[in-house]
Formats: structure tokens, sequence, C-alpha cells
């Protein structure tokens, strides 16, 4: 999957919270005007957060500080389904595995484990 522009602008910001736009810009390939609409829009939705801070060598100067937080872009999210199908599918397989030593009847989980893939499935595409 391809790095969105404004994924690429995220990224850089998370490295480099002090970096001014020009910086963003150069540093990212993304056009300077649209580096301005990117970290508008995501402050403006709450996604950003965006602080002054003093500069360190005695002048009244403030640098922008720009903080995501918590924020995920689309491909952590998706990285981070994934990781979680996986977890799933594994415990699942494991119960049915336990079930199967016990002796127990294990076609209620298996159908219980086809429809929790299923919908795992419907819910990440």
């Amino acid at each position: 999957m391809k790095e969105s522009q404004i994924d690429k602008v995220r990224n850089f910001i998370r490295e480099n919270p002090t970096a001014d736009n020009d910086a963003i810009s150069i540093a990212t390939g993304v056009q300077k005007s649209n580096v301005k609409v990117y970290i508008s829009r995501d402050l403006k939705e709450g996604r950003l957060e965006q602080y002054q801070i003093n500069n360190d060598d005695g002048t009244d100067e403030q640098i922008r500080f720009l903080d995501y937080g918590d924020f995920m872009t689309d491909k952590e999210v998706m990285r981070d389904a994934k990781d979680y199908k996986k977890t799933v599918y594994r415990k699942m397989a494991q119960m049915i595995y336990e079930a199967a030593e016990r002796g127990d009847n294990v076609e209620n989980l298996v159908m219980a484990s086809r429809e929790i893939r299923n919908t795992l499935e419907r819910i990440s595409k």
C-alpha cells in the first residue's frame, strides 16, 4: 500500500514536531500549500494539537510544537486490525485443539469460529 501524502506529512511531524511547513514540504515532497491544508484540517478535527514553546536561545521567539498524541494513521489502524485478527485466529485454533484433546464435540466451536472469522473479514475490508 502506497503511503498517502497526508500520511507522509503526519509521520514526518511525529518524528519532527517542531518542523515548520517549509521543512515538512521539503522532507516529504508534498507541496507547502497542501502541508498547510493537512495541518489545518487535522487541527480543526482534533487529531492534532499545536503548542507554542519558548526557544532555548534566550530570545522571546516561540517555536510551534505539533503533537498527534494517540491519533493513528490509516496504515497503523490496518496493521493493528491485522494483528488483532491473527491473535483471534490463534486463540480460536487453540480452543478447538484443546476441546478436541479433551474429547469434546468441537462442531459448535468450529461453526462459531467460522462466524467470527467471517465477521472479522467483513470488518477489516
